[in-house]
C-alpha cells in the first residue's frame, strides 16, 4: 500500500476589478490552504482520499463586478467557499 499526502497554498495579491482603480473596486489580497491524504492499495485497484479545503476557514472576497446603468449598477461579490472536509473512495476496473 502507499500513502501520499499533499498540501496546497495559494496567495492572491490585491487587485482592482475595473480599469478605473477606484477604492471601491479594490479586492484585498487573500490566501487559502488545502490538504489531502490518499491511501492506495498495493495492486492499485482502490484508493481512499481524505481532504480539506480552505482549512483556515477564511471568508474572503475573491472577485466582483458591477453591472451597467441599464440594470441598476449593482455589484456582485464572489466569496471563497467555506471550509470543507470530505472523503472519496475510488476503484479501478
Amino acid at each position: 500500500m502507499s500513502l501520499t499526502s499533499r498540501i496546497d497554498y495559494y496567495w492572491q495579491d490585491e487587485f482592482y476589478t475595473t480599469a478605473f482603480n477606484r477604492p471601491q473596486d479594490l479586492i484585498d489580497s487573500w490566501d487559502v490552504v488545502n490538504a489531502q491524504v490518499t491511501l492506495t492499495s498495493a495492486d492499485e485497484r482502490w484508493n481512499l482520499r481524505l481532504f480539506g479545503q480552505n482549512l483556515m476557514n477564511d471568508d474572503n472576497i475573491v472577485g466582483s463586478y458591477q453591472t451597467d446603468p441599464s440594470s441598476g449598477l449593482f455589484t456582485n461579490a464572489f466569496l471563497i467557499e467555506p471550509r470543507l472536509y470530505g472523503a472519496t473512495l475510488g476503484f479501478n476496473f
